[in-house]
């Protein structure tokens, strides 16, 4: 059951140094999930997909900076890129509650996964680089949803999730360069509250709306993840093609509370806000065997 999914964000930043361009783009995010029945107790799966709900992950990372003058010797301007990615493993589990023939209650947990990424450090002009490596935690989560058939044509949907985004402290890297930079990321909730309206046999039409709180404040919030509170819009819908297959297609646009910053590094200041949305088209193919 393939499925893909196209995101794009806009976020620039204002300030004293002018328009920071886009630090957005479109992006492909491709999933893929298969079940396989064992027997009518036992199913498996697989599935693939991002930003990080695996139980095998793969993390890749890049960053770059610009050192201020006189931070290294003979090069008063010199950028330097951190490069590192990293494998790990962690865990999810479910459970489904069938209060009644029109409503079911659902609880799933998603386990923190635990990264040490290793790479190395260059530099242009080239005065530094070597190994390093810095630890990362991505969250753990848990959600509790709620489904209810009010008639035959409408069903009723909601859910809260809670993410740990706490684990997210800060950031060490340690070698050929030594910088720790303070997070203080916490953790959030996520609320949401959609519907499907059965229209006929074939097609259904779906639409909801979600919140999710702000992960950083803007007293630690950094240039490389200028996180926001978002309110979600979503429509979409699913067409059966047969009794084996159907086609699910939708649209969302996050409404992002412009994230301010002004933080001081090595005596030097950056302040702005940043006008920041994201929209994402996703369309999936369903078959069953």
């Amino acid at each position: 059951m393939p499925s893909a999914a196209l995101l794009a964000g806009r976020a620039g930043i204002d300030g004293e140094g002018g328009m920071g361009g886009n630090a957005g783009d479109w992006a492909l995010v491709p999933n893929f999930y298969y079940a396989f029945r064992l027997s009518p107790a036992v199913h498996l799966g697989l599935g693939i997909n991002a930003p990080f709900g695996l139980n095998l992950q793969r993390i890749e990372a890049e960053l770059t900076n610009r050192q201020p003058l006189g931070l290294l010797p003979a090069a008063p301007d010199t950028l330097v890129k951190i490069k590192g990615d990293d494998y790990s493993w962690g865990y999810n589990l479910g459970l489904l509650w069938q209060v009644s023939p029109a409503t079911r209650i659902g609880l799933s947990y998603r386990s923190e996964v635990e990264h040490t990424l290793k790479g190395k450090a260059s530099s242009n002009p080239n005065v530094l680089g070597g190994p390093v490596k810095a630890g990362i935690t991505l969250p753990d989560s848990a959600s509790l949803s709620f489904f209810h058939r009010l008639s035959p044509r409408w069903d009723l949907l909601a859910d809260v999730t809670w993410t740990g985004w706490s684990d997210f402290d800060r950031l060490a890297i340690v070698g050929a360069v030594n910088k720790t930079t303070p997070e203080n990321w916490d953790d959030i909730l996520r609320y949401s509250l959609g519907a499907t309206w059965h229209m006929n046999g074939k097609l259904s039409l779906r639409g909801g709306v979600a919140h999710d709180e702000a992960v950083v404040s803007d007293r630690f919030r950094t240039p490389r993840i200028p996180d926001g509170a978002r309110t979600w819009l979503a429509i979409g819908g699913q067409y059966r093609l047969s009794r084996q297959s159907a086609l699910d297609f939708g649209y969302a646009h996050l409404f992002v509370n412009d994230p301010k910053l002004d933080i001081v590094d090595n005596q030097t200041r950056l302040s702005g806000t940043y006008n920041a949305a994201v929209d994402i088209l996703s369309v999936q193919y369903t078959h069953g065997f």
